[in-house]
């Protein structure tokens, strides 16, 4: 859990170090007037990587060491974690109270444990309504907006002429005259932004902190979609669930890097997944790959720490490095292709111990001894059978000497 080790008054901001590296750190402005939070020491107002945060909100900093650097604060509470979904806004149907690990809270410099023996309680006030996909014909996005001044923003890079957008407020439908639209909406809310025509979308983000990484929760793209392009939708940390359909054809480089908060995309026709296409996507539980996959390149499911199983379609003939590095719940691989793919370096690698993978029966033998594929000899059994009590005894084995030798339990 994230525990604040040190806390140290500098001339002009405060810097708060952690017990260890969490890639992000919620901070909650409790007191009274408005602060700063940054990642690197030296706050400016303005400045690319300071936020501000008034009093009663919440910030999510990225971090590149184990501390961040606040200003002004009275009262803050800090919550470090490696993933971005927020620990003081977590969904509860009904709005009852849920806990979560303990928050570390510094007031004045001086830091205060948390109460209770094991967590402390969060009160959720709303209830989030469930995604429901439209299946309308439409691409859609689905935005919840936080300030009523914000002007959410869309990039395409190729549209028909007869393209048009609906802004979902009741504006009405307008033709889609420019590649990067925006719109001003009169209040707060949760809006559905309809496309038809768009083709392409360019990408989104340009900047981890930019403010509209936060608002985009879901995207549905209809069939006239064929390609994202690099980065589409990295950093959008709000983003939980996308939806393709046969015709996209290309997904680019970093499409879906660090989207933190992502649970699903299905289907993926695509033919090649670039490199770090889902990187950091930590929440991503399923992943659903069509037959018309062939190739799985480099870091695609590295640091999804989330998803547990990832079933391999048998069109797939090569497998790049580092494929699913670190995927620390990653337990099942099931293999389709009777043909070992190639592999690169370390493609199934720093996953849970007892990891095992599938392949078709009668394949056993050519796997284990195909090139690259006998690394990981001692983790292939063929499907339908079963963990036998020397691999477990291994498996066991090899975990108590790594926790031994203070390592992660992983290969």
């Amino acid at each position: 859990m994230s525990e604040i080790k040190t806390i140290t008054s500098l001339a002009t901001e405060t810097e708060i170090t952690f017990n260890d590296f969490w890639q992000f750190v919620w901070v909650k402005n409790t007191g009274d007037g408005d602060c700063y939070v940054s990642n690197k020491s030296g706050i400016e107002a303005g400045a690319v990587d300071v936020i501000a945060v008034k009093a009663s909100e919440t910030a999510l900093v990225i971090t590149e060491t184990q501390s961040i650097y606040s200003k002004g604060a009275t009262t803050l509470e800090c919550h470090g974690q490696n993933f971005a979904e927020c620990p003081f806004k977590r969904t509860v149907k009904g709005g009852e109270s849920i806990s979560v690990e303990p928050l570390s809270v510094f007031i004045n410099g001086t830091y205060t444990a948390p109460t209770g023996s094991a967590y402390s309680p969060v009160t959720v006030d709303v209830q989030e309504q469930p995604w429901q996909p439209l299946q309308d014909g439409y691409s859609n996005f689905w935005f919840e907006l936080t300030d009523n001044t914000l002007s959410p923003w869309l990039n395409f890079s190729a549209k028909n002429s007869d393209a048009v957008i609906d802004w979902g407020d009741g504006s009405g439908e307008v033709a889609l005259d420019t590649l990067t639209p925006t719109h001003t909406y009169a209040r707060a809310g949760k809006y559905i932004v309809k496309v038809k025509g768009a083709t392409a979308i360019a990408k989104q983000y340009s900047e981890p902190f930019d403010a509209y990484n936060t608002i985009l929760v879901a995207v549905e793209l209809n069939s006239e979609v064929t390609a994202l392009a690099s980065y589409t939708f990295a950093y959008a940390f709000a983003l939980k669930h996308c939806i393709f359909t046969s015709n996209l054809v290309n997904i680019a480089v970093y499409a879906f890097y660090s989207c933190s908060s992502l649970q699903s995309i299905s289907p993926i026709y695509v033919s090649q997944i670039s490199n770090y296409a889902f990187m950091n996507s930590f929440s991503l539980r399923t992943l659903e790959l069509s037959n018309s996959v062939t190739a799985l390149n480099t870091s695609i499911l590295r640091n999804l720490y989330s998803i547990q199983s990832i079933t391999i379609p048998e069109s797939v003939t090569a497998i790049g490095a580092y494929f699913a590095n670190n995927c620390n719940s990653l337990s099942e691989i099931h293999m389709r292709p009777t043909t070992p793919p190639t592999l690169g370096l370390y493609s199934f690698s720093t996953l849970p111990n007892d990891y095992i993978i599938y392949v078709p029966v009668g394949t056993g033998d050519t796997y284990k001894a195909a090139s690259g594929w006998s690394a990981y000899a001692d983790h292939i059994l063929e499907e339908g059978q079963s963990v036998t009590r020397a691999m477990q005894r291994k498996f066991a084995k090899e975990a108590k000497a790594l926790e031994e030798n203070g390592e992660e339990l992983s290969r």
